[in-house]
This record gives structure tokens, sequence and C-alpha cells, in this order.
């Protein structure tokens, strides 16, 4: 539920992933509060194939998520129908819920 771009923070001398809100949903709270939440989900959880969230905030009118940065291939990328990505998004989103 948002862009995620390559980042650099100069002073820490390394990369991360900063997740965006799309602009088209930046003024509705419900959207802002499922993103906060992804967010505050993903920080409660301690496991090595979770990444780390360093940083929800708000910049402007920009929403974001500051995290690690894991380099690899996107579930995109891989040969896999939209349908089997979906399957596999909702296994991830049940598996997070559960461990909250």
């Amino acid at each position: 539920m948002g862009e995620v771009y390559l980042a650099s923070v100069s002073r820490l001398d390394r990369h991360v992933a900063l997740k965006i809100l799309p602009h088209r949903h930046a003024q509705t709270p419900q959207w802002i509060q499922r993103f906060e939440r992804e967010a505050k989900s993903a920080s409660a959880l301690n496991h090595p194939n979770i990444l780390t969230i360093y940083e929800i905030g708000k910049s402007e009118n920009c929403h974001f998520i500051a995290s690690e940065f894991v380099d690899g291939v996107t579930l995109r990328s891989v040969n896999t129908s939209e349908l089997e990505l979906v399957n596999i998004r909702r296994r991830c989103v049940r598996k997070l819920t559960r461990s909250c």
C-alpha cells in the first residue's frame, strides 16, 4: 500500500527503504491509520525474516516509513501470477496479525 524507494542516510552512511503513502491517500484518516498500523505491527516483531522499522513520520504532507533496506528481488519480479502474489501477501498478513 505504498511506493518504496531506496534512500540514503548520509549521517549513518547506510541505505534505508523509504515507503511513502501515495498522495491520493494522504488526506484520508483511514489510510493514514492503516499505514501507521502496518509500521507498528512490523516494528513489534523481532525476527530475521522481518525487516526492522527505524521510523514512521510525516514531512509536510508526506507520510513515510523508514525501514531496513534488504537487497534482493521483489515478489513482483518472481515469475508468479498476480493471484499467487495476493495469496502470499494474505498469508504474510495473517501471520503478522497472529503474532501481534
